[in-house]
């Protein structure tokens, strides 16, 4: 089976690196279950620039070239590459592409079979959507954590979309679509145990 992979939340756990960053910076407290949106600027009442600033910042440090991963994504991801064909389809700018790779190659060496960048900035969205890149390889399901995203693939697609339950996506209505929210890697692995 071709599975589409997201990255942040799925593989790497961007949002524990990020809020401290963003807490130390902005003097706040935010914390991850306070986040009912992906858009960070709608929860923190700041514009899209701000948040866009932050972001771009915080790209530039060790603490994102060196973030953890996902509770039971490295085991996951090495389950599911033995008997399936994984893609990275992630939401990064460009130019995170070699933060990216070494973290994949440290990390899941021979996992992936490709790994694509919608190149998504704050001002414009992502530069190519993700149900479209799904759409080019033929994915028969795709594991993502954003609700739009998520949406999009489902229907565009018409195919599996497997979320690792988050704050965000949590209340999300997955009515008449072929969204499984599903407990974290547990889940996802549960979902595919008949491929895996």
């Amino acid at each position: 089976m071709k599975i589409g992979v997201d990255m942040d939340e799925v593989i790497t756990a961007f949002i524990d690196s990020y809020l401290p960053f963003y807490n130390k910076l902005h003097e706040t407290n935010w914390k991850k279950d306070n986040l009912y949106t992906y858009y960070f600027y709608e929860v923190f009442g700041i514009s899209k620039a701000e948040d866009m600033k932050s972001i771009v910042e915080f790209g530039k440090t060790e603490e994102y070239k060196n973030m953890p991963l996902i509770d039971g994504a490295l085991e996951g991801i090495h389950k599911l590459s033995k008997k399936n064909d994984l893609y990275i389809i992630t939401g990064r700018p460009l130019d995170r592409r070699e933060i990216t790779e070494d973290t994949i190659s440290k990390n899941f060496n021979g996992c992936f079979k490709g790994l694509f960048f919608t190149d998504f900035k704050a001002e414009r969205g992502h530069a190519i959507s993700k149900y479209s890149i799904c759409q080019n390889l033929k994915i028969e399901a795709m594991i993502e954590d954003m609700p739009s995203n998520a949406q999009e693939i489902s229907n565009y697609c018409n195919i599996p979309v497997i979320m690792p339950e988050c704050p965000w996506n949590k209340d999300m209505d997955t009515a008449g679509t072929k969204i499984s929210i599903v407990e974290g890697w547990k889940g996802i692995l549960n979902y595919f145990k008949d491929a895996a």
